[in-house]
């Protein structure tokens, strides 16, 4: 008897061993025949995508962000003056600057964000802070561009005194002009 259960054992673990390789095997087998372009995906994906042209509602959407963009960035006194951004030729663009964050949390540093609402790859970035009895601070960077808009690549003022400053920040590129003034209270 114990020589049966042996051999049925060996049958068995046998058995087994070819059902494991055989699955491996068709697995392997169609991962090797299934198509690997992309052709199957990009068919599936294309008809999620809706090409019609915007409905009404969503062209009111599309509106309503501009106006509160457009409103948001007015209530920080852009200067209607290209002149005013240090530039010497009026046939560029007026573009709208956001001073987005000044941090003011560590008394010792001020930290200036601002962006162009204009996607540029070039230009430059001009911070000037300016409070009565104290030096002018002026510090310029590039900008960096994303998709709809454009960023100052930030400012970083370690020198700053306790008091209310007046930021100015401008943007210049063969392109396009613009500045924004904003009180900034360091405590």
């Amino acid at each position: 008897m114990k020589i049966n259960r042996v051999s049925q054992r060996k049958r068995t673990t046998v058995v087994l061993i070819l059902l494991v390789v055989g699955i491996v095997a068709g697995a392997y087998y169609f991962y090797i025949k299934t198509p690997s372009d992309n052709t199957t995906k990009k068919s599936n994906t294309s008809s999620t995508i809706n090409y019609n042209q915007a409905s009404d509602d969503q062209k009111k959407a599309g509106e309503s962000i501009k106006k509160t963009n457009v409103d948001a960035s007015q209530s920080e006194s852009p200067s209607p003056n290209p002149q005013a951004a240090g530039t010497s030729s009026s046939s560029k663009s007026e573009v709208a600057v956001t001073i987005t964050s000044p941090d003011t949390e560590n008394a010792n540093v001020l930290t200036v964000n601002a962006y162009i609402n204009k996607a540029v790859s070039t230009g430059t970035c001009t911070l000037k802070l300016t409070k009565p009895g104290s030096q002018t601070i002026t510090q310029y960077t590039e900008v960096q561009a994303q998709a709809s808009i454009s960023a100052c690549k930030g400012f970083t003022v370690s020198d700053a005194t306790k008091g209310t400053w007046t930021a100015t920040v401008s943007f210049e590129n063969d392109m396009y002009v613009g500045t924004i003034t904003k009180k900034i209270t360091l405590q």
